[in-house]
């Protein structure tokens, strides 16, 4: 299955954005993954067996619940980052640059 990474662990993929892995359940293309590409399980499952907080895995357009959901046959998977952080601006206020970069 084609499986795309998000960019902050492109370090463990040598720079490869798109993969392929095998696997049946999420923990098995995780797996997968882990053998071909050492480390980067371990950036996307937490010691207590969970994605960590900040990642998202989807198999094709659904959130991916548990590391034992299936996966369908042909689907494609995708690895995120979740981002967070920031100041919400009241509508039509803009920031300049001078003063978004000492927020």
């Amino acid at each position: 299955m084609r499986v795309f990474i998000a960019s902050p662990l492109y370090s463990y993929t040598g720079g490869r954005g798109e993969v392929e892995a095998t696997g049946a359940t999420v923990a098995e293309m995780l797996a997968d993954l882990d053998r071909r590409f050492p480390g980067i399980r371990r950036r996307i499952v937490d010691e207590q067996d969970r994605v960590r907080q900040h990642m998202r895995i989807y198999i094709g357009t659904e959130p991916a619940a548990t590391l034992d959901q299936p996966i369908p046959e042909g689907r494609e998977i995708h690895i995120l980052q979740a981002l967070s952080g920031g100041q919400a601006l009241s509508a039509g206020r803009r920031r300049s640059p001078e003063t978004a970069c000492s927020a």
